[in-house]
């Protein structure tokens, strides 16, 4: 509870089961992601807390990530969207920090890290210069693209792990799990 509060705010209201029953499947599509990656998140919990209704704490990554490895952290972070469509909940606004945070890191690999030498060119693209580069936000777009396709993917082939992973934070008392 303490590492709870100090890191992610103060619990707040829910207003229905059914509330915390959705926010269990997004955060399972995180974890599953991870897990179907052969690292298993470091927490996930559906206690409410601050803007949002839950959170998985994926495992930290070492020092000088792949351009795979790094993909597939936007699969993590697509992973929540991706069980939200696979279960029926559609489109909703709980992947908003996902995205932001998918978003960022794909254009660090487009713009600062030259990933995609062969589309886009080793050449640093500034900020205010991605603003008016078509090319390269087109880039940044597909790879977000395809890394939900690829997390609905994988959350589809999982659907019973996952169901069982949601099973399994709603009826912990404290609504979280640690690695």
């Amino acid at each position: 509870e303490v590492f709870e509060k100090s890191n992610y705010g103060e619990k707040r209201q829910v207003s229905s089961e059914k509330e915390v029953e959705h926010t269990a499947y997004h955060e399972a599509g995180h974890a599953m992601i991870e897990l179907f990656y052969g690292r298993a998140p470091e927490y996930m919990s559906v206690v409410a807390r601050s803007n949002f209704g839950g959170y998985v704490e994926p495992e930290k990554m070492k020092e000088h990530p792949t351009k795979e490895r790094l993909l597939q952290r936007i699969c993590t972070y697509m992973g929540g969207r991706a069980a939200e469509l696979e279960f029926g909940y559609g489109l909703t606004w709980g992947a908003a920090g996902d995205l932001k945070a998918a978003t960022k890191l794909a254009v660090q690999l487009v713009c600062e890290l030259g990933m995609y030498e062969e589309e886009i060119g080793l050449m640093v693209i500034s900020e205010e210069e991605y603003k008016t580069n078509e090319k390269a936000k087109m880039l940044v777009n597909k790879i977000l693209s395809q890394q939900l396709a690829q997390a609905r993917q994988i959350i589809r082939e999982n659907k019973e792990a996952t169901v069982r992973l949601v099973k399994a934070v709603l009826c912990n008392e404290q609504k979280y799990l640690t690695k």
